[in-house]
């Protein structure tokens, strides 16, 4: 009868702990109850066995407690290198405050994401509320980066930019978890790349509670702050991590005239609206495009003494094989090719083969470009030009 107890609670003690240091105890604690049971002396295993089983709960207890933090002052930040995205060209992380005021002015479009941000920063300045975690979806070079760090410089809060890919160890997160301060502005440029262990161990309970456990065990509270997050495409996002960002903004598509007003802010010679407008006509309505073609006609005008134009622009562009809609090279060899094939749909992959790109290039740069045209069309059995793509004009 007693064996058979003991094997009851054995089983019982096994289900509800499992694992760990119960186990051991559970284990010293039958062999003392066993090995005394016929002995002269049999309570002296039972109480052994209680002890044992006593010291496993007590610790079982212990592990399961979260530790007190330290004091900050008492803390010795650790050293890690880590390569963190600049605002400024000799610095090694961005954590400073924005030093050149921004306004929600110097951006260009983004009517009603504007006027949601605006919002957030009314309730900050009048009640402190640290706004929830945001983010920003829109192809690359859109302009999220800069929209954040004209949200930060609205707010008057910090600000820190990094690329997720780079917090691959946890080292690397806790070092940028020691740079945030209260209201912070987080940038997590690229989100969908970050690493699915740190984002489900660590981050999710920073953007739900401001806490992680780091490998002490020791809970880390946070000050309340807010994650932007940049992606060039939500639908790679985990959905248990998209769901912790409560605003969600697309970045739409801009205007030829917004287009030519983002060229003349940027300009170094106040270039006139129809000598913008020609530019813009060129860079597909992505900024980051429009802004290197800008610096590239300045810089070339400087060099030769020339005069900004219309004219010198389209020279310029013919050398650099671009058209009068901005395809390059590469754009108008995916148009031959498919005019080649008499309409005939191609694979993707034999499609960059064969213009001498890789599929990752072709999806991200080539593709977006000569869909915006609607010179493109994507099925099932691969890639073929429209109506419009076949009478394009090369």
């Amino acid at each position: 009868m007693l064996f058979f107890v003991l094997f009851v609670m054995v089983y019982l003690f096994l289900i509800i702990f499992r694992r760990g240091i119960i186990t051991v105890s559970l284990f010293f604690a039958t062999f003392f109850t066993v090995c005394f049971h016929n002995s002269k002396y049999p309570e002296f295993g039972y109480l052994c066995a209680g002890l044992i089983m006593l010291q496993g709960i007590y610790y079982k207890y212990k592990e399961n407690t979260p530790k007190e933090v330290l004091p900050e002052e008492d803390m010795v930040e650790p050293e890690f290198n880590l390569d963190v995205k600049t605002e400024t060209v000799t610095g090694v992380i961005q954590d400073n405050e924005i030093k050149t005021t921004l306004t929600f002015d110097d951006y260009v479009g983004g009517g009603d994401i504007k006027r949601r941000l605006q919002m957030c920063v009314d309730l900050y300045r009048s009640y402190g509320d640290i706004p929830s975690h945001i983010l920003l979806a829109g192809h690359g070079g859109m302009g999220k980066s800069y929209l954040a760090k004209v949200f930060a410089s609205e707010m008057g809060v910090n600000f820190i930019e990094i690329a997720a890919e780079n917090l691959k160890e946890k080292e690397d997160f806790y070092r940028i978890m020691s740079k945030v301060k209260d209201g912070t502005i987080l940038f997590l440029e690229e989100c969908h790349n970050i690493d699915k262990r740190i984002a489900e161990t660590l981050l999710y309970s920073v953007m739900q509670d401001f806490y992680y456990i780091d490998d002490t065990d020791t809970r880390v509270n946070l000050p309340k702050f807010t994650i932007m997050g940049a992606t060039t495409d939500r639908y790679k996002l985990e959905p248990s991590f998209k769901q912790r960002f409560w605003f969600n903004f697309d970045i739409q598509p801009y205007t030829h005239n917004e287009m030519a007003r983002i060229i003349q802010y940027h300009s170094d010679s106040n270039i006139e609206v129809k000598n913008a407008e020609a530019i813009a006509q060129r860079s597909h309505s992505i900024p980051r495009v429009a802004i290197g073609h800008l610096k590239n006609i300045e810089m070339t005008a400087k060099a030769t003494g020339k005069t900004v134009n219309v004219d010198m622009i389209n020279r310029e562009f013919e050398y650099m094989n671009i058209d009068h809609n901005g395809l390059d090279t590469f754009c108008v060899s995916t148009i031959k090719l498919l005019k080649s094939m008499g309409g005939k749909p191609v694979g993707i992959n034999s499609l960059a083969s064969s213009i001498g790109v890789s599929r990752n290039q072709f999806e991200g740069e080539i593709q977006p470009i000569l869909l915006q045209h609607k010179l493109l069309a994507v099925t099932s059995r691969g890639r073929c030009l429209t109506k419009k793509g076949m009478e394009y004009i090369i």
